[in-house]
């Protein structure tokens, strides 16, 4: 692997044909010629779009939905083993008067 010291010094603004060896670096040279300077900041922003958004809120309810759809199917799950072991030991009862309105397309009154 060979190393392009012109190209590094071009990258790192660094003046001069090559590099030091030993412990001078680069913050050496420029304190020992008074040409030290920061370098400016640099900041990442992330910015997330109105559509982006809008995913994150489908995603957001949709998960709230089928968390929803998850618990009514154990309740009904429960439900119907609960009904299915009445019928099977014949303790299953309709009142008369619920099924007559429900037929006739009458609410009950209670």
């Amino acid at each position: 692997m060979s190393i392009n010291f012109s190209a590094m010094n071009k990258l790192y603004g660094v003046q001069g044909s090559s590099f030091t060896t030993g412990a001078e670096t680069i913050a050496h040279r420029a304190a020992a010629t008074g040409t030290l300077t920061q370098a400016p900041e640099k900041t990442d922003v992330i910015s997330i779009s109105p559509q982006g958004n809008l995913q994150r809120e489908i995603g957001r309810v949709s998960k709230s939905v089928m968390a929803g759809i998850r618990q009514t199917d154990a309740e009904d799950s429960a439900r119907i083993d609960d009904l299915r072991a009445q019928i099977e030991n014949h303790t299953y009862h309709v009142p008369t008067d619920l099924l007559a309105n429900a037929i006739l397309g009458r609410e009950a009154e209670l």
